[in-house]
């Protein structure tokens, strides 16, 4: 208790003792430091967003991929269907029947939609791609 009344009894003298300049120059540092903080705060807040935003743009360059290859073989188009097989499409993704005759908007695989086109070298791409053969409509 009497060594704490002692140490603010030396910081009081401390501040007392400092000179205007050292004062400006104690204010100043406190208001960077304070900066300094909300700076961070900032730059993490812009790295979050950032993070969201590249996620959001990963999902949807898949998802034009995807909406891409299942077109591709709804239309028996085998060598685009290697094509963006090899560029990240996924061959056993689901989306809407894409107005498939028959079809009452269920989502349907590439491989679902080559096979209903009758279109065997669609269907013999995508599973060399690897399409799930087992897929049901969700």
């Amino acid at each position: 208790s009497q060594a704490r009344r002692s140490e603010r009894a030396e910081a009081l003298e401390r501040v007392g003792n400092e000179t205007p300049q050292q004062r400006l120059l104690v204010s100043e540092s406190i208001a960077l430091i304070g900066q300094v903080q909300a700076s961070h705060e900032a730059s993490e807040l812009h790295r979050q967003q950032a993070k969201q935003e590249a996620e959001e743009l990963e999902t949807f360059i898949q998802q034009e991929l995807d909406d891409q290859l299942r077109a591709a073989a709804a239309a028996g188009d085998h060598k685009e269907v290697e094509r963006l097989c090899k560029h990240g499409a996924d061959p056993s993704s689901s989306s809407s029947s894409l107005g498939t005759p028959g079809r009452g908007g269920e989502s349907l695989t590439p491989l679902q939609l080559a096979a209903w086109g009758g279109h065997k070298r669609c269907v013999k791409a995508l599973l060399r791609e690897g399409a799930a053969i087992d897929s049901l409509d969700p």
